[in-house]
């Protein structure tokens, strides 16, 4: 056996108990964030990013939008290392209401790398291109958008160039 493969299993069985790995328990319709979640938390660089971020202050009171998110990220992934984890805050903080809802994941993932901190989204960068369709003619329109450090919520809205003619 080679030695990354001896790296690569060693870093897996971190986060697995004699029962399994651990999971997110699911709200009601939340697997969409569940997988997002879980993706983030597999991908060593985001995760490591959010570990580094110290916070001192555990009652989150002082803490900014981006420090808070980051915080209860934090807290969610060192539950995932040893035992179950509820995302009861992490709903919260990204305003999902409605947990029997499905919803997009890749709108979520999107809301969760906009709301971290730099270091922590700039694992992900590269170019958002966004696809409209309209429904009368069928015409796609096609807009990039900024890199995913710095990715705002994309707005649904546009104007079909075909039809407003």
């Amino acid at each position: 056996m080679n030695s990354g493969n001896t790296e690569k299993k060693s870093w897996w069985s971190s986060f697995t108990s004699s029962s399994g790995p651990h999971g997110l328990q699911n709200q009601g319709s939340t697997c969409y964030l569940n997988c997002v979640l879980q993706v983030l938390f597999m991908t060593k660089d985001f995760r490591e990013a959010v570990e580094r971020l110290c916070c001192e202050n555990h009652n989150c009171e002082n803490l900014n939008r981006v420090e808070k998110f980051d915080f209860h990220l934090q807290r969610l992934f060192d539950e995932l290392k040893t035992r179950k984890a509820y995302t009861n805050r992490i709903t919260r903080e990204l305003g999902i209401n409605n947990v029997h809802e499905q919803r997009d994941a890749a709108e979520y993932l999107e809301k969760i790398l906009s709301r971290t901190s730099p270091d922590a989204s700039k694992i992900f960068c590269g170019q958002l291109r966004h696809r409209n369709t309209c429904h009368q003619c069928q015409t796609p329109v096609d807009e990039d958008g900024p890199s995913a450090g710095s990715m705002p919520l994309a707005d649904l809205s546009f104007t079909c160039p075909t039809v407003s003619q």
